[in-house]
């Protein structure tokens, strides 16, 4: 969490959809709205009950609300212990079952059985994400079920092993229902939600190639991802409300991706080009060679022709002298 007064975005640096994360930017929007719903609450609370139960006596059994000294988040909670000795009370927090002990004068009312449901609801959620992000890695087997990223939607599927490679650490993945395959490390795969999402994925892709389409309903792709991805919705608000359209799912991912197929494509062009250079270079070294080699020999050539006609001279003029003599 990012602290208070820290700067989580300057106009003056720019914009670079490279770099940008507006993951800070949402949880201070996601705190700052949870903490203003909550003091909300409070006022209503004290302005029907009235005031005067700072001082009060906690009781075992009584919900409250309290800080959770690991993240500094209020929670709901009950009382499970008490201790008058120094004041202070054990607190069970709803849905993650993690107790702190906390001062009395530090406890909060609770705001209620919906901002109790809610943390439940919330603590499922964590935990689901923290199940996901661990995958199975190396226990996954071939014919395995499984949950992938489709690399064109950034959206996770159900899918099925078809293949393994356990020296690269790859699995080619089936996903279900629309029949495509993409290769994926282990360690990008998730356990398998089980059977009732595979036989609903399985339909909607039946639907979807039963009517030609060739990508997912906007409303599949909302349900899709109310399920399998809670926090974009957390985060960005019911489709219904934002549309969908204004969800660009995977972009980020696909714009790194373009820019790591033209950075290949530029790196291939230049080896290409190098290769060809090269080839050229040795063609004009073969060829200098080669007239070298026929200059060279043409030289010799030339050179014993000079010669045997310098004998043949030499021949000509003893024959000449000894006839004059004679």
């Amino acid at each position: 969490m990012a602290a208070i007064g820290s700067v989580v975005f300057s106009a003056s640096e720019g914009y670079d959809a490279e770099v940008w994360d507006d993951s800070a930017l949402i949880q201070e929007y996601d705190r700052a709205w949870k903490s203003s719903r909550r003091e909300l609450v409070r006022k209503r609370q004290e302005k029907a009950g009235g005031k005067g139960k700072k001082g009060r006596s906690w009781q075992i059994g009584e919900a409250c609300r309290a800080v959770y000294s690991e993240d500094g988040e209020e929670y709901e909670g009950t009382i499970v212990f008490r201790n008058t000795a120094n004041r202070s009370v054990t607190v069970r927090f709803h849905g993650y079952n993690n107790e702190e002990e906390v001062k009395e004068r530090e406890l909060m009312e609770s705001l209620g059985q919906d901002e109790v449901d809610q943390q439940v609801e919330q603590a499922r959620l964590d935990e689901e994400g923290a199940e996901e992000e661990e995958g199975a890695g190396d226990e996954f087997r071939l014919g395995d079920w499984c949950r992938a990223e489709w690399s064109h939607d950034g959206v996770v599927y159900e899918a099925i092993i078809e293949s393994l490679d356990r020296k690269t650490g790859t699995a080619k993945v089936k996903f279900l229902g629309f029949g495509n395959v993409e290769e994926k490390s282990l360690d990008e795969l998730f356990m398998s939600k089980g059977e009732e999402w595979r036989l609903e994925q399985e339909n909607m892709g039946e639907e979807v190639m039963d009517n030609g389409q060739q990508g997912i309903k906007e409303e599949e792709l909302h349900n899709l991802i109310a399920k399998n991805c809670p926090d974009l919705l957390a985060n960005f608000g019911d489709g219904g409300e934002l549309g969908l359209e204004g969800l660009e799912i995977g972009d980020k991912k696909k714009k790194k991706k373009d820019k790591k197929e033209k950075k290949d494509k530029e790196k291939k062009e230049k080896k290409e080009k190098k290769e060809k250079k090269e080839k050229k270079e040795k063609v004009e070294k073969t060829d200098k060679s080669e007239k070298k080699e026929v200059k060279e020999k043409k030289e010799v050539k030339e050179k014993k022709e000079v010669k045997e006609k310098k004998e043949v001279k030499e021949k000509k003029e003893v024959k000449e002298k000894k006839e004059v003599k004679e």
